[in-house]
């Protein structure tokens, strides 16, 4: 019996250890409380997410430390009610790291039971998604935006043109005009395409500062801009072309340099 008992032991040390070597390997974040909310495990990734160091944490409530305040009195009455099936067994929700910055965690909660059923450790397993949801987010604006000016580019474009066709009141005339200046390739071709953005950032600011509200101003190409608008005849929209040329027909200044585009 001594002897397999301490077979059993030898056994269970060596899942022990295997488990924590899983643990602290693991990208995923290993975060283990005890009922009451107080941390007993947080592996290495967990400090490298949020910042704090396993020592540091262990012992103290989880929500007090990483929750945003708005949230740290639900969290805690969960806890404080023993009402675990509140808990979902996913969530994702934003945790806050040491120095104050939010970072975006999906969440795998599992209770871990005595033999009675009654709860002793709740267990959560993580994945940082911030830098992928930046990602999918800077995805987003490039598909619809233009990175130089930050107007809408032609998939965006044709997006508001469908929406001020169903917008527009009766008898409204949409038009497009587009805006072309070849003498930015002048620009770019004798100071270089530091000084183009520079001058096409100013158009850009000009237009939109000029634009009445329910117009569209697009970049559709290197030197082409787009303004959509509805007016109630086509005269309106010429006298929109003429004042188009007369606000950009004033110089712009860069530096020491002025361009006439």
């Amino acid at each position: 019996m001594e002897s397999l008992v301490a077979e059993r032991t030898a056994d269970l040390e060596a899942e022990r250890n295997l488990l924590s070597g899983v643990v602290n390997t693991t990208g995923a974040l290993v975060l283990m409380s005890d009922r009451d909310g107080r941390i007993v495990m947080f592996n290495p990734a967990c400090e490298a997410t949020l910042g704090w160091k396993s020592e540091e944490v262990k012992g103290r409530k989880a929500w007090e430390i990483f929750l945003p305040p708005e949230r740290i009195a639900v969290a805690g009455q969960v806890f404080a009610d023993r009402d675990f099936a509140a808990l979902p067994s996913r969530t994702d929700s934003v945790w806050l790291a040491r120095d104050g910055s939010p970072r975006r965690i999906m969440w795998s909660t599992s209770a871990i039971r005595r033999h009675d059923g009654t709860v002793e450790y709740m267990l959560c397993t993580g994945l940082d998604v911030t830098e992928l949801e930046g990602a999918k987010e800077q995805l987003q604006f490039l598909s619809n935006f233009d990175p130089v000016t930050g107007l809408p580019n032609r998939v965006l474009l044709r997006e508001r043109v469908s929406q001020l066709q169903q917008d527009a009141a009766p008898g409204e005339v949409i038009g497009m005009l587009l805006v072309r200046s070849e003498r930015l390739l002048r620009v770019r071709d004798s100071l270089g395409l530091g000084a183009e953005q520079a001058v096409l950032l100013l158009m850009a600011e000009r237009l939109k500062a000029w634009k009445q509200a329910g117009d569209t101003l697009a970049r559709v190409d290197d030197i082409t801009f787009a303004l959509i608008a509805a007016r109630p005849g086509s005269g309106e929209l010429a006298v929109l072309a003429r004042d188009i040329v007369a606000l950009l027909d004033e110089p712009f200044q860069v530096g020491d340099d002025e361009f006439h585009v």
